[in-house]
């Protein structure tokens, strides 16, 4: 039904054209307030009208601000014919005569009417019921249909939606468009068997449980502690085609973090952690990247816009691997934009993603 009222509001064979095709992909930037009143005013004369509207029968609001703005135009017309007529005779002697033939045309209606009025016949009218004929229900379809095509929508009632966030991306970096293209052509999602496994060791601080890539001030390691350990010994190797370690410590079973003494420069590492149990050992390693300054950029744009653009700011914690602010950052944008398909499909891609990325340890 909403297609169909769309449609019918389009005048001309183009705009019904190109609103079928181009309703659902917005094409250009979104227009300024002069170039919809140049519309509304000029129509087919105005600059560029076939791509305008090729755009504003493809972006909901620049159809509801056009449709709004060639009411208001409308309604500000006048009459040519009424204002040379205003000019020609004054207003006494223009109304005088249409006054009398009204009054007469009354008078003379209101005497047929008393003339030619049948009796009254109270007892037909006291047992008449018989239902209404059908042809007078569908004479009522049209009024209806025509005042829903005049009425202005109602832009109130309609449930915010995340299509005018993501019509932002011209006035965003571009690495905001990559992010978002990224993720918006990810496959939907399909339930997978069994369940991740989670790591007997827990690393509680930075999270790179949850998160791939972490700050560059990080400096302190800390993890929980395992039961009937003796002692841990901690490694932290830069991965690359020669890995070489960057850090190692041996510390007691009381000791459960471990300190750097510098932060660590842009890159991908591996930490290690090696559980000792009297005569066993165990030992649990997982990978991680450090941020380099452009990421790092990306970063605190995405923290600044976390609450005003929610989903770009998801789409590029997601780009950079910071999959636990970019499922809060869809939090937001699930209450901010509750009935949206995207953000659903969004949220949980990336909590799957998180799954994923708890069980992406190793053990030796």
């Amino acid at each position: 039904m909403k297609q169909f009222h769309e449609s019918w509001r389009a005048h001309t064979p183009l705009e019904r054209r190109l609103s079928a095709r181009l309703r659902h992909v917005p094409s250009g930037a979104c227009l300024e307030l002069e170039q919809l009143i140049t519309l509304a005013r000029r129509g087919r004369r105005a600059p560029h009208y076939h791509a305008l509207m090729m755009h504003i029968v493809s972006c909901p609001a620049c159809r509801r601000s056009y449709l709004q703005t060639r009411a208001i135009v409308r309604a500000q017309r006048f009459s040519w014919l009424h204002w040379l007529r205003r000019l020609s005779a004054p207003k006494a002697l223009l109304w005088a005569p249409a006054t009398g033939v009204a009054l007469a045309a009354l008078v003379g209606l209101v005497a047929l009417r008393q003339a030619y009025s049948p009796a009254p016949q109270p007892s037909v009218i006291a047992q008449r019921s018989e239902p209404t004929p059908s042809y007078a229900t569908r004479t009522t379809v049209n009024p209806q249909l025509a005042d829903v095509r005049l009425r202005q929508p109602n832009i109130a009632a309609m449930p915010p939606s995340s299509e005018e966030e993501l019509q932002s991306l011209a006035q965003v970096p571009s690495f905001v468009r990559e992010a978002v293209n990224f993720l918006a052509s990810l496959p939907a999602i399909h339930s997978t068997r069994g369940s991740a496994s989670s790591p007997w060791l827990r690393i509680l601080e930075p999270d790179i449980e949850q998160n791939g890539a972490i700050e560059p001030n990080t400096t302190v390691f800390k993890w929980s502690p395992v039961e009937n350990a003796t002692g841990y010994r901690v490694r932290l190797t830069l991965w690359s085609d020669s890995p070489r370690p960057v850090a190692e410590s041996q510390m007691d079973a009381a000791q459960t973090q471990f300190a750097l003494s510098s932060a660590l420069p842009a890159g991908e590492y591996e930490l290690a952690i090696t559980v000792e149990q009297g005569n066993s050992q165990r030992t649990l390693q997982r990978r991680f990247y450090v941020l380099s300054s452009d990421q790092m950029r990306q970063l605190q744009w995405a923290r600044r816009y976390a609450e005003r653009k929610p989903m770009l700011s998801a789409a590029v914690l997601y780009q950079i691997d910071r999959y636990g602010e970019a499922l809060q950052c869809l939090e937001r944008a699930a209450q901010k934009y509750p009935s949206d398909s995207r953000v659903q499909k969004w949220r949980a891609f990336v909590q799957q993603r998180l799954q994923q990325r708890v069980a992406e340890f190793t053990e030796q």
